[in-house]
Parts: structure tokens; sequence; C-alpha cells
């Protein structure tokens, strides 16, 4: 797993297996519960997550 910073706040994930909107909501959902998550914004077609610390 590479991880790559994106921004001084932002972090970039890769994510594997998203088959359907309902796994990009699901993902995003669990993503903004954490804390100091402040947003998640997964993105399907690139298969990656961007958060803001």
């Amino acid at each position: 797993m590479t991880i790559e910073t994106t921004t001084a706040a932002g972090v970039r994930f890769p994510i594997e297996g998203m088959t359907c909107a309902s796994c990009v909501n699901r993902i995003e959902r669990y993503l903004r519960r954490t804390e100091g998550i402040a947003e998640a914004n997964v993105k399907p077609r690139d298969g990656d997550s961007v958060r803001t610390l």
C-alpha cells in the first residue's frame, strides 16, 4: 500500500474492492465517523480516498 500526501492537511489512500455506489457511501460514512477525519471523499474510478485531517 502506497500512501501519497496530497496537501498539508490531506492524505490519499488506495481502496480496493469498491463495486457500486453503496460501497462508496459505506466507506465515506465510516471514515467521517472516525476521530480526526474532517472530510472523506471516495473516488471509485480512481480507487482511492482523500481524507482531510
